[in-house]
Formats: structure tokens, sequence, C-alpha cells
């Protein structure tokens, strides 16, 4: 509180840097102002609150920082030193631009410059009446001068402290009602006082034996002790009314420049209007638990469906679903920006199966680290170290026993859909493969 910062300042100037918690889910909510729907329901995200880690979207406000500095005249300064300013959708009309958009100083010169913070008890009923979490707000606002912001433009300086330590800070920031008869909108926001691209590091996984690789650093054909190349259409377009014929050619399937391209093109084969490849590790690598790292560039185009999974060995003698399945990625290029994970099981005689999605808004453009932390009771799925997919389960399920792993990039199908009448071939791109256990 200004208490407290004063009393610091009398001894020394004092500064902090806050970041968006961006490596986290919920780090900006959207919801409503003074209404009360009952039970607090005005004093958090109620509208909107399932944002992802590093929402692609928003991805370029990610870097602000926000330095708030303790002088030693007493006074509390504010200044954003690194980033832009964000315009959420809801806003942007008000202020003639592009919404879901970030903008320079040419279009928001407040954001250059030091600006004063005055701390003030809060007003709003969200702080006077509501909770957050179950519990009461911290009671104090701050207002940062001269129309400055941080990073997130909805035309207010003025923020409820909801909590705040040495770590995070939670605010509420009121959308200009002025301009608005039902007092516009609340946007909540995290703060951490950690870059979140240093704290998106921090996966801890249960396994650190590495126990199979592959770099794919010898040109020419898939090492043959690891990798199987299945050829041909399976049965009903591999189970999935895929259109694709895999071959073992090199035009669909090569090592080279330490990478394994498996790439989907458009040309007519064995009564197939694609070609494409699928390789396995059945009966030369299966393994119950571990980690599985793949660092890959997937391809794009409508109607690829380029996938890392694995299956139950025993699926050549129980078949699917019985075997059990897990999806470590799989992309649709008709849904470019969303990479998912995807369990299956038999639950009584029918398929069942449970899924999670998240954003990956460069996964045709950079390489990524998609990885399975599975453990004994638990399944785990992450992009970049950063967990999006969690599926707890127990002996009733098939995921006690051993897998084999199966890369492929299909076309159209039940998952891939329409493909793209315009659709020449593009590849997807591993660096590596490694186990761990």
């Amino acid at each position: 509180d200004a208490d407290g910062n004063e009393t610091l300042a009398q001894d020394q100037a004092y500064s902090k840097t806050w970041y968006w918690a961006a490596n986290l889910p919920l780090h900006v909510g959207l919801g409503p102002v003074e209404d009360d729907y009952g039970g607090g329901e005005f004093a958090y995200e109620a509208w909107w609150n399932a944002i992802q880690p590093f929402d692609a979207e928003k991805d370029c406000m990610y870097t602000s920082e926000f330095v708030f500095t303790s002088n030693t005249d007493g006074s509390i300064t504010f200044e954003q030193t690194e980033g832009l300013a964000y315009v959420p959708g809801a806003y942007a009309g008000v202020i003639g631009v592009d919404g879901e958009l970030c903008y320079d100083e040419t279009t928001f010169p407040e954001l250059i410059g030091e600006k004063e913070v005055s701390f003030l008890p809060s007003s709003s009923k969200a702080a006077t009446e509501g909770t957050y979490n179950n519990e009461p707000y911290r009671g104090t606002s701050f207002q940062i001068s001269d129309d400055g912001f941080m990073s997130w433009f909805v035309g207010s300086g003025l923020y409820d402290i909801i909590t705040i330590d040495n770590d995070f800070m939670r605010v509420r920031v009121i959308q200009d009602g002025s301009i608005y008869a039902d007092g516009g909108y609340a946007w909540y926001q995290l703060l951490s006082s950690t870059n979140p691209y240093d704290a998106a590091t921090g996966f801890d996984s249960d396994y650190t034996d590495l126990i199979w690789q592959d770099e794919f650093d010898t040109n020419g054909a898939p090492d043959s002790s690891k990798w199987t190349a299945e050829i041909g259409t399976g049965v009903d377009g591999w189970g999935n009314f895929e259109e694709q014929y895999y071959t073992d050619d090199a035009s669909n399937l090569i090592v080279e420049d330490g990478l394994l391209k498996i790439t989907a093109e458009a040309e007519s084969f064995m009564g197939s209007d694609y070609t494409s490849a699928r390789i396995t590790t059945q009966d030369k690598l299966e393994f119950t638990h571990g980690r599985v790292e793949i660092r890959a560039k997937l391809p794009q185009g409508g109607g690829t469906w380029p996938a890392f999974w694995m299956l139950g060995a025993n699926f050549d003698t129980v078949g699917w679903p019985a075997s059990g399945e897990i999806d470590i990625m799989e992309h649709v290029g008709n849904n470019q920006n969303e990479v998912l994970a995807t369990v299956h099981w038999d639950n009584g005689g029918s398929p069942a199966n449970f899924s999670q999605s998240t954003t990956v808004s460069t996964a045709s453009d950079e390489f990524h680290i998609y990885t399975l932390e599975w453990r004994p009771d638990e399944i785990l799925m992450l992009v970049d170290d950063m967990e999006y997919f969690t599926f707890s389960y127990d002996s009733s399920f098939p995921f006690d026993q051993d897998f084999f792993l199966i890369f492929n990039v299909a076309m159209g199908g039940t998952l891939g859909g329409t493909i793209d009448s315009g659709f020449s071939q593009s590849t997807m791109e591993i660096d590596y493969v490694r186990v761990y256990q």
C-alpha cells in the first residue's frame, strides 16, 4: 500500500518489474462491472476466463515490462520499458482501430515516459462487496497518471489490487465507462515478477534416463533397426477414411540435413490422389511409462493431418480401441493455429476418448517440442514444456502396458476434413525423438 511504499522510500529507491503471467492460464479475463448475478459474480471473470497460456492472439503483448519505482522523495512512478499496447476487440471500435492487435507509441504516445502513481482505497463494488476465489480484495487501488496504463488499453489507468505478493499481482481494471450506459466491462489481469519466457521452462519430469532416441543424423531412409514404413491405404483409409497412399519412396519419406521429412503430395498413385508416409516402432521399441520428446515443424494446408501417436503393443491381438491409443500431437491444416492431444480406450464395447487442445500459432513456421509424460496413473501432454493436457486413469484403462510409436501425415479423413483443391505438397520435419524412463 502507499504507506508501506513511503516507508521503504525513506531508506532507498526501489524498483520492481512486473510481466504478464503469460505462461499461466487465466492471465486475462472478463466480467461485468457492477451487476450482481448472485454470490458476488460481478467480482471475477464471470464472462470469459478460459484463456490458455501464451495465447497466440495476444502474443504481441507478452514482451511488455512494467517498472514501478519507489523514489527517495516518497513518490512512486511507473514506466512501461518494453512492449506494445494491446487493444481487445471489445474496446477497439470505441477508438476506431482494429481489435485483438498491438500498437506502438505512434498510436498510443502515452506508452512513452515515466508516470506518477497514486494510491487510494478501492471504491468499486467488487472490492467492497465481492470476493475473488473466496478471498476479499486487498482494498487498495492505484492510478497511473497522464493516461498511463499497463499494456492492455481500455481507456483507464485505475486498477483495483485484488492480491499482491512478491511473485504475483492480480488486478482489475474497468473499461472506460463514460461511453457505456452500463459502465462497460471489468478486465482481470495476472502479472508476475518472473519473465514468462523464463518461467516457461520449469516443467519437472519424473523421467530423466534416456533409453532410446533417433537424432536423424544419417541421410537416406529412416534407420530400419528403429522404424518400419507401413505401405498402402489400410482398411477403410486406416480406419479414418483417409485419402492418401503411404509409400516408402524418398519423395515421401527421407532423412536429410539432420531431419526426418515426411511429405504429403498430391499425385495419382495406386488409385489414390495423394501420397505420404507412416512409420512405426512396432516390435522394435515398445515400452510402458516414460517421457517422449519430439521436436518438429508441422506441415500445413487444408486437409493435412500430421500426428505423433502410440498404440498398445497388443493391437494386433485385441484390436482398437481395446489396445488403447495415446495421441501425443495431432494437427489439422483446416485449423492451423491449434494442436490437440487425445487418449482413446474401450468403454464396455464402445470407443471412448478424452481430448484437449492448445494454441500454437507458429506450428508450421517454427520447431516446437511436443512432449508426453506418461505416468502410472496420469498422462500429461506439453508443448515447449507448457502442460495443457492432463488425464488420470486407473487399472481399468489400457494404459499400463507396452505401447509403440507412430509418425505419419494423413490427408483428409474423419479429422483431416476437406482437402484444399489447390494443395500440392507439404512436409513435416522432425529434428529428434527421445524416450526417457
